[in-house]
């Protein structure tokens, strides 16, 4: 009867440590960009998995407009940071009921972040804003790199598992 306990807690305990390995070696590991704005004394993150092809640029020539400071380019779209500052009160309140007034407008939470997204037809993207401080807030740009460059593939590629999953890697830090 011991041998018998013994085996069965052994077994037990095997079992336990291989689900434990097999879990944690199923999660893919993450690499981070990060956007510094020195004169907002902040820093913005994204992450992505690292067998994904992206790339994260700062140069003019990738963004779509000069507000943006950085990219994350994929095969299919665009993730741009946008801090802004000019013209804002340090009342986020007041950035979200502008936004909520536009297009598939919505309050979203990632990573425990507490923003706004919604369409914007001139550039035809989505914008994902969160506060940062009293001085600035982020602005995420989605954008599809699709020839068409409409509203149904900027859609497809804000609903992705893919987009939705690197936003909810959001973090953003006062320096």
């Amino acid at each position: 009867m011991k041998k018998f306990k013994l085996f069965w807690g052994a077994g037990i305990l095997g079992i336990i440590v291989a689900g434990v390995l097999f879990l944690g070696g199923c999660r893919k590991k993450l690499i981070t960009s990060t956007y510094t704005d020195e004169e907002n004394k902040a820093s913005i993150s994204l992450s992505y998995p690292e067998d994904a092809k992206f790339s994260y640029s700062t140069d003019s020539k990738d963004l779509k407009t000069s507000a943006e400071e950085a990219v994350l380019i994929a095969d299919t779209y665009k993730i741009a940071w946008d801090v802004v500052s000019i013209g804002y009160s340090g009342d986020f309140e007041k950035v979200k009921e502008k936004a909520m007034d536009r297009e598939e407008s919505k309050e979203v939470t990632y990573n425990g972040i507490k923003g706004v997204s919604y369409y914007y037809s001139p550039y035809i993207r989505y914008s994902v804003a969160f506060p940062i401080n009293d001085k600035c807030y982020i602005e995420f740009h989605i954008y599809s790199t699709n020839e068409k460059h409409d509203k149904e593939h900027v859609d497809e590629v804000f609903n992705k598992d893919e987009v939705q999953n690197i936003l909810k890697t959001v973090t953003i830090k006062q320096l």
